[in-house]
């Protein structure tokens, strides 16, 4: 019972945590501000280059949530894909750095990064 509320709420804070970015940008300073913009025009530059990338990025995203829901659900190799899926997502967010935040949403990130360490240990400890 322990881990499906780990598991939930690591779902949950994995979304507050994208919807926090989202909706506290316009909350930053005018030069944090700015400078996000600039980062974000990068970004689609950068996909643009490579088409690759908005597909795998979609595909990382939605891969990360239907593991967390697999590991819920006690799926087999539930684990392996939620490892493979966060260690993408991580990769995909060195590739989008300087990743710039507003306070708020940095309580969030950093809640949803214990959230995935803890849910790692507790997956990979359950079999």
């Amino acid at each position: 019972m322990q881990e499906l509320m780990l598991v939930w709420a690591t779902g949950l804070v994995g979304v507050a945590s994208l919807a926090a970015q989202e909706l506290t940008v316009r909350r930053l300073p005018r030069d944090l501000s700015e400078a996000h913009e600039r980062r974000r025009a990068q970004v689609d530059l950068l996909s643009e280059k490579y088409r690759w990338l908005t597909p795998l990025n979609r595909l990382t995203l939605v891969g990360y949530f239907l593991s967390i829901a697999a590991i819920g659900l006690d799926v087999a190799y539930a684990k392996y894909a939620y490892l493979l899926f966060t260690v993408g997502w991580t990769g995909l967010s060195v590739l989008h750095a300087p990743n710039i935040h507003h306070r708020i949403a940095v309580v969030f990130y950093e809640a949803s990064l214990l959230l995935n360490g803890a849910l790692l240990v507790v997956a990979f400890r359950m079999h």
